[in-house]
C-alpha cells in the first residue's frame, strides 16, 4: 500500500528527525497520519531508532509502524459521546 504523510503531521516527523540526526535524542515515537492512495486516513504509532556505529552518523534506521486507526476511531467515538 502506497501512503504519504498527512500534511498536518509533516512538521512532527521533520522536527523529530532533525533532533535524531543532531544526536539530541536517541530515538523517537509519535502518532501520525498517513493518507493512502485511495484517500483513506491511516493512523500509526511510528518508532524510529537509528543504527549507529561508533563515531559515525546514523546511516540506517529501524522503523516500526503500528496501525492504530481502529484505536483512534474508538477514542473519537468516546470523545464524541462525552458531549451528548
Amino acid at each position: 500500500m502506497r501512503t504519504e504523510t498527512h500534511p498536518d503531521d509533516l512538521h512532527l516527523h521533520e522536527e523529530k528527525t532533525a533532533l535524531l540526526l543532531a544526536g539530541k535524542i536517541e530515538h523517537y515515537t509519535l502518532e501520525k497520519r498517513y493518507i493512502s492512495k485511495d484517500g483513506a486516513i491511516i493512523w500509526v504509532n511510528l518508532t524510529v531508532s537509528p543504527i549507529r556505529k561508533p563515531a559515525e552518523e546514523p546511516g540506517r534506521s529501524i522503523v516500526v509502524v503500528e496501525d492504530i486507526t481502529e484505536r483512534k476511531r474508538i477514542e473519537n467515538e468516546i470523545w464524541e459521546m462525552s458531549f451528548e
